[in-house]
């Protein structure tokens, strides 16, 4: 993935983290009526159920779910100094990433869920976790080895 374009490693990530579910999930869905997509502009109690109402209509449940979803904004994890944060190369929140999985700031290496800019939709999971580590290895033991043998 991380060799893509730019355009289609995005669009992958799109449809790879999208809302939705897997094949043998689905019949366990007949019956329930899901809104994906849809944003709720209010909630409020209608005797034993609630009301929920969306930009276009309403409608009334006896339960109901929310999955959410989330975007991933590294300058939203409050880890990183104002200018530290700025000298992060990112797109769209996510930091724009070497095939080390280092930021703009050498050294400074981003895994996991922050990766899926660069790296593709299996870095949120621990699938992707030991590509992940063998190769942020790999190139901290190059590093490692050109400081060496540079004295």
């Amino acid at each position: 993935m991380h060799r893509f374009p730019e355009a289609a490693r995005a669009k992958l990530n799109k449809r790879s983290l999208s809302a939705g579910a897997s094949g043998w999930l689905k019949p366990d869905f007949d019956g329930i009526k899901v809104n994906a997509g849809s944003r709720i502009i209010s909630a409020s109690a209608k005797g034993n159920a609630i009301e929920l109402r969306f930009e276009k209509d309403a409608a009334t449940f006896d339960h109901v779910l929310l999955g959410t979803g989330y975007r991933i904004d590294i300058a939203r994890l409050g880890l990183f100094a104002p200018d530290m944060l700025a000298a992060i190369a990112r797109r769209e929140g996510l930091p724009v990433l070497s095939a080390g999985f280092e930021s703009s700031i050498p050294g400074l290496h981003f895994v996991g869920a922050s990766a899926v800019g660069s790296f593709g939709p299996l870095m949120r999971f621990t699938a992707g976790t030991p590509f992940a580590a063998r190769t942020v290895a790999r190139f901290v033991q190059k590093a490692k080895d050109r400081r060496y043998a540079a004295g």
